[in-house]
Protein backbone atom coordinates (compact mmCIF):
# COMPACT_ATOMS: atom_id res chain seq x y z
CA UNK A 1 0.00 0.00 0.00
CA UNK A 2 1.38 3.47 -0.83
CA UNK A 3 2.68 5.42 2.17
CA UNK A 4 0.06 8.12 1.66
CA UNK A 5 -2.78 5.64 2.17
CA UNK A 6 -3.85 3.92 5.34
CA UNK A 7 -6.11 0.92 5.70
CA UNK A 8 -8.05 2.24 8.69
CA UNK A 9 -8.38 5.39 10.78
CA UNK A 10 -10.12 5.84 14.13
CA UNK A 11 -12.15 8.90 13.14
CA UNK A 12 -11.35 10.08 9.62
CA UNK A 13 -12.69 13.40 8.38
CA UNK A 14 -15.40 12.74 5.79
CA UNK A 15 -14.77 14.09 2.29
CA UNK A 16 -17.83 14.71 0.14
CA UNK A 17 -17.18 14.84 -3.60
CA UNK A 18 -19.78 16.91 -5.41
CA UNK A 19 -20.65 17.37 -9.07
CA UNK A 20 -21.65 20.91 -10.05
CA UNK A 21 -24.93 19.70 -11.57
CA UNK A 22 -25.89 18.03 -8.28
CA UNK A 23 -24.87 20.87 -5.97
CA UNK A 24 -28.28 22.57 -5.68
CA UNK A 25 -30.03 19.32 -4.74
CA UNK A 26 -27.29 18.48 -2.24
CA UNK A 27 -27.53 21.94 -0.64
CA UNK A 28 -31.24 21.48 0.06
CA UNK A 29 -30.59 18.48 2.31
CA UNK A 30 -27.09 19.22 3.62
CA UNK A 31 -26.38 19.86 7.27
CA UNK A 32 -26.50 23.57 8.19
CA UNK A 33 -22.75 23.70 8.95
CA UNK A 34 -21.98 22.24 5.51
CA UNK A 35 -24.26 24.76 3.79
CA UNK A 36 -22.70 27.60 5.79
CA UNK A 37 -19.15 26.56 4.86
CA UNK A 38 -20.17 26.27 1.21
CA UNK A 39 -21.79 29.70 1.25
CA UNK A 40 -18.87 31.33 3.05
CA UNK A 41 -16.40 29.99 0.48
CA UNK A 42 -18.75 30.58 -2.48
CA UNK A 43 -18.48 26.83 -3.10
CA UNK A 44 -20.63 25.60 -5.99
CA UNK A 45 -18.81 22.31 -6.75
CA UNK A 46 -16.83 23.68 -9.67
CA UNK A 47 -13.77 21.55 -10.45
CA UNK A 48 -11.13 21.93 -7.75
CA UNK A 49 -13.23 24.00 -5.35
CA UNK A 50 -12.60 23.14 -1.72
CA UNK A 51 -14.57 24.02 1.40
CA UNK A 52 -13.54 23.00 4.89
CA UNK A 53 -16.37 22.60 7.40
CA UNK A 54 -15.06 23.56 10.86
CA UNK A 55 -15.88 22.14 14.26
CA UNK A 56 -16.76 24.51 17.11
CA UNK A 57 -13.10 24.24 18.18
CA UNK A 58 -11.81 25.15 14.72
CA UNK A 59 -10.67 21.71 13.59
CA UNK A 60 -11.79 20.25 10.27
CA UNK A 61 -15.12 18.42 10.68
CA UNK A 62 -15.72 17.70 6.99
CA UNK A 63 -14.46 18.52 3.53
CA UNK A 64 -16.44 19.47 0.43
CA UNK A 65 -14.65 19.08 -2.90
CA UNK A 66 -15.99 20.01 -6.31
CA UNK A 67 -15.36 17.77 -9.27
CA UNK A 68 -17.41 19.72 -11.81
CA UNK A 69 -19.76 17.57 -13.85
CA UNK A 70 -17.25 14.87 -14.65
CA UNK A 71 -16.53 11.98 -12.33
CA UNK A 72 -13.16 10.62 -13.37
CA UNK A 73 -10.73 9.72 -10.63
CA UNK A 74 -8.15 12.27 -11.94
CA UNK A 75 -10.54 15.04 -10.80
CA UNK A 76 -9.59 14.28 -7.20
CA UNK A 77 -5.85 13.95 -7.74
CA UNK A 78 -5.02 17.49 -6.50
CA UNK A 79 -7.16 17.14 -3.38
CA UNK A 80 -4.66 15.53 -1.00
CA UNK A 81 -2.11 18.31 -1.50
CA UNK A 82 -4.69 20.90 -0.41
CA UNK A 83 -5.85 19.24 2.82
CA UNK A 84 -4.48 20.00 6.28
CA UNK A 85 -2.69 17.09 7.96
CA UNK A 86 -5.07 14.40 9.16
CA UNK A 87 -6.92 11.25 8.22
CA UNK A 88 -9.64 11.52 5.58
CA UNK A 89 -12.16 9.14 4.03
CA UNK A 90 -14.63 9.59 1.18
CA UNK A 91 -18.14 9.92 2.55
CA UNK A 92 -19.55 8.69 -0.76
CA UNK A 93 -18.45 8.61 -4.37
CA UNK A 94 -20.58 10.23 -7.07
CA UNK A 95 -22.36 7.94 -9.49
CA UNK A 96 -20.00 6.76 -12.18
CA UNK A 97 -16.79 7.29 -10.20
CA UNK A 98 -14.61 4.22 -9.93
CA UNK A 99 -12.27 4.42 -6.92
CA UNK A 100 -9.67 2.15 -8.51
Amino acid sequence: MPESLIAHAEAPVPVTLLKAAEFEAWAKTAEPAHRAAAALGKFTAKPGQLALVPTAEGAVAAVLYGIGDEAPAPAIRPLSARLPPGDYAFAALPAGMDPT
